[in-house]
């Protein structure tokens, strides 16, 4: 009995044993749920500096598209006249005409201070925003009615940090990241568009957000506000939703779960449950977002190139109202007020104007921008999560 019985007592007792041997794992909880908090502040580190590049590479080209939008109320203001001879009429004629009337190359980054201090924290609050929407969403799925409500792929859940996310859910996570990045960000970009105009009367950004609020009010630093976020939403769902899905379609969709979760994150046992094979690991949405292949550089620049020109396009005409909007002495009374007097007085290409200064400004930034917010996650050591790309 003595080996035999102590083998077979140590037999009987191993479940016991392995029940005793959870606690431990669920006391590592604490330390393993400090990583998040780090991952954002990562995030929003990554998110800036990714944007502050970008903007400052492409501010020429954003020089021109803002003085192609708002010379139309800048023109009128001058003259009393509503569509009166443009004073840039070409990308090329209107670079030769600052570099000759405002004092060479360095005219093309006027009112760039402005603008990186608030594309820091926009692009920040915007990169940082989609993924931790994403995140959330991916997490609220997978959790919704066990494994059967939006995991991997067919009736599986998601593991871990949640299940795979549907075109919709990419869309909402997009437009929410948005509107909080410009809701945060807006009183600085109506004074970087007064600086960017040749005829400002401010000496720089401290004299411009003094003599507005003074002479305007706080109020006016949030003129146009509520058409910009008409504009935001769906000009980030559209961009962030078709990198993700274009980026997945690029990499054949690694990550994916497959039918009932025996290929995914999960399957009809629910949340971190594995298919038929018994339950999957905790970390199975960490391993199946770590089996993705490695991001490519260039391919990111395209697909980000490709993203942002088609979501600029959708969204252009919300965004010139929203600038003519901003312009002191506008004479629209309300967002439909200037959609209607723009059509009137200067046809559907009134709302198009800038539009080719606008695409060859997007291409390079809105891929510099995402493909640097990836690389520096993983310079950063930012844990990849299965909805990210």
């Amino acid at each position: 009995m003595s080996e035999a019985g102590a083998a077979a007592a140590a037999a009987a007792a191993s479940p016991s044993l392995a029940a005793s041997a959870a606690p431990p794992v669920a006391a590592a909880r604490p330390a393993s749920s400090a990583r998040p908090s780090w991952d954002t502040a990562r995030m929003f580190a990554a998110g800036g500096l990714a944007g502050a590049a970008a903007r400052t590479a492409t501010a020429p080209l954003d020089r021109i598209k803002l003085l192609f939008q708002v010379q139309a109320v800048a023109s009128a203001e001058a003259t009393g006249v509503v569509g009166g001879a443009a004073a840039y009429t070409g990308v090329g004629q209107a670079a030769r005409k600052i570099l000759r009337e405002e004092g060479g190359a360095r005219a093309f980054w006027k009112g760039n201070g402005v603008n990186v201090a608030r594309v820091l924290p926009y692009s920040a609050a915007q990169l940082a925003s989609n993924d931790a929407f994403k995140r959330l969403l991916a997490e609220r799925a997978a959790g919704k009615g066990g494994g059967m409500a939006g995991g991997g792929g067919g009736k599986g859940g998601g593991g871990g940090g949640g299940g795979e996310l549907s075109v919709a859910a990419r869309l909402l996570a997009g437009a929410c990241a948005g509107m909080t990045a410009t809701a945060l960000t807006h009183p600085l970009d109506t004074v970087r568009l007064r600086l960017a105009l040749p005829s400002h009367p401010f000496s720089g950004a401290a004299d411009a957000f003094a003599t507005i609020a003074r002479t305007e009010g706080l109020l006016a630093f949030y003129k146009g506000l509520a058409p910009t976020l008409v504009g935001i939403a769906p000009y980030a769902a559209i961009n962030f939703a078709s990198y993700d899905l274009l980026k997945r379609y690029l990499h054949g969709g690694g990550g994916d779960g497959g039918k009932d979760g025996k290929d995914g994150g999960g399957g009809k046992q629910g949340g971190g449950g594995g298919g038929s094979g018994g339950p999957s690991p905790p970390s199975s949405s960490t391993a199946a977002a770590a089996a993705r292949p490695a991001n490519n550089w260039a391919q990111s620049l395209g697909v980000g190139a490709v993203a942002g020109t088609l979501a600029a396009t959708a969204c252009y005409p919300l965004d010139t109202v929203r600038r003519r909007m901003q312009m002191r002495g506008s004479p629209y009374a309300s967002q439909a007020d200037a959609l209607r007097t723009i059509w009137r007085t200067e046809g559907a290409r009134g709302f198009y104007r800038g539009w080719s200064a606008n695409t060859m400004k997007v291409v390079p930034q809105n891929a510099i921008r995402l493909a640097s917010y990836e690389a520096l996650k993983s310079v950063l050591g930012v844990k990849r999560a299965k909805t990210d790309t």
